[in-house]
């Protein structure tokens, strides 16, 4: 079976591209067009769950951006040794059944070709992980997002092989299948787009007994919106920009509002590249005396997020806020590993309690004491009723908001005392 074997490139040429000489029977020569093609038409056809795999998106893309966007001119430099290094570690954890291609010098795609999606996305991060793990250390503190995944799903073109019979071919099928994936998943919020429009809830300073606070949220008519996230990220990050794009109109129409304001972002958002330009080309447009007032509420975050990985990230959207709010599960106990990363608050949510049990009480209480670290402000968010908002003042949350406080306003309130 023509895999790749070994090319006669100049040793220069290896390890300017990382490209190094292989005779691994599961690695595919982008340089060796027969070989490729051959390679590519023989996985499709003989792999007996190839055809199976791939429609249920078992093609998975490392992206090596962020790593080059990190190194910056340096990357030339370097590079050679970032793909052998990720190399390396595909070979560990694929099986004899996959393949994989170093499609140009920012991605690898790998062909799983026995897994489910599942289990092809899980050894896809387990690559990823351990490469940016390598490369920034093992320490909390330490680590950084460099290696990106990124889920395909696409049909094997089994009347049309040629289509995947280079490198070049591949990689457009993969981005292709990426945009059309994207579009699918924003579909049905574009067209909700008009029906759309932000509610503010009042975030109530508990020690102050002072709202000067207001969350906003997107209000979408019921119905309109898929109940689950989407697999590529692109209906968060759609939803950010809307977000932002209320929210500015907004701030421009109440240029002496006196509240904070705090609009969610989501963090995957911030993570891709892609997404995040496109946040902040929103947010340039918002006035500038939003950095002043407005607060970034960041959600889904991981409770393991190393302190650079939120660094790295916030440092890119840190222009144009006061500061941001971190959004955790309630299990959360590392805000005092975070410091200087630009939070000011750690927040959980309240969204799925049901009453007033102990452990709910526990895991509330646990998380004040956990994470109120000098300057750290905590939140306790979506208090659904009256019960909840008052357990968070028990256990001394700085800030609650949530229908146990008050309803959602149409409109960006004013700085008022309650009872």
């Amino acid at each position: 079976m023509p895999w790749l074997t070994a090319s006669n490139r100049s040793s220069e040429q290896m390890s300017d591209t990382g490209y190094f000489e292989s005779f691994d029977r599961q690695k595919l020569d982008p340089t060796d067009k027969d070989g490729f093609k051959s390679a590519m038409v023989d996985f499709c056809r003989t792999n007996t769950m190839a055809a199976d795999a791939l429609l249920a998106g078992n093609v998975e893309m490392l992206g090596l951006e962020n790593l080059k966007e990190k190194f910056g001119p340096n990357w030339t430099k370097v590079r050679g040794k970032v793909h052998l290094l990720t190399e390396t570690i595909i070979k560990k954890i694929i099986t004899p059944n996959d393949v994989y291609v170093l499609a140009n010098a920012e991605q690898f795609i790998v062909l799983f070709g026995r897994c489910d999606k599942a289990t092809a996305n899980m050894k896809a991060r387990q690559i990823a992980k351990e490469v940016n793990r390598r490369l920034h250390g093992s320490g909390t503190d330490s680590g950084f997002d460099g290696v990106t995944v990124k889920s395909m799903v696409f049909e094997i073109p089994r009347d049309e092989p040629e289509k995947l019979t280079d490198v070049k071919a591949l990689a457009q099928t993969v981005e292709e299948t990426r945009q059309q994936k994207q579009a699918e998943e924003t579909e049905a919020f574009e067209q909700a787009r008009e029906s759309i429009k932000l509610v503010y809830w009042p975030i109530t300073n508990i020690r102050k007994r002072l709202v000067s606070m207001y969350r906003a949220e997107l209000s979408i008519p019921d119905g309109m919106m898929p109940e689950v996230g989407s697999e590529t990220g692109a209906l968060e990050c759609a939803m950010d920009i809307a977000v932002i794009q209320l929210a500015s109109m907004m701030l421009k129409e109440a240029p002496k509002a006196r509240p904070f304001l705090m609009l969610p972002l989501h963090m995957d958002s911030l993570i891709n590249k892609q997404f995040r330009e496109s946040l902040l080309v929103e947010l340039k447009n918002l006035p500038d005396w939003a950095e002043r007032r407005l607060v970034l509420y960041i959600q889904g975050i991981d409770d393991d997020a190393p302190q650079t990985v939120l660094h790295n990230n916030f440092a890119y959207i840190s222009p144009f806020c006061a500061g941001f709010v971190g959004g955790f599960s309630r299990k959360f106990k590392r805000a005092g590993q975070l410091q200087g990363a630009g939070l000011i608050g750690t927040g959980c949510s309240a969204s799925d309690a049901t009453g007033i049990t102990p452990s709910l009480v526990e895991e509330m209480s646990n998380f004040v004491v956990n994470n109120h670290d000098g300057r750290n402000r905590t939140f306790l968010f979506d208090a659904p009723d009256l019960d909840t908002a008052t357990t968070a003042r028990k256990v001394h949350y700085d800030y609650v908001d949530g229908r146990g406080v008050a309803p959602p306003l149409g409109a960006f309130g004013p700085v008022f005392k309650i009872a």
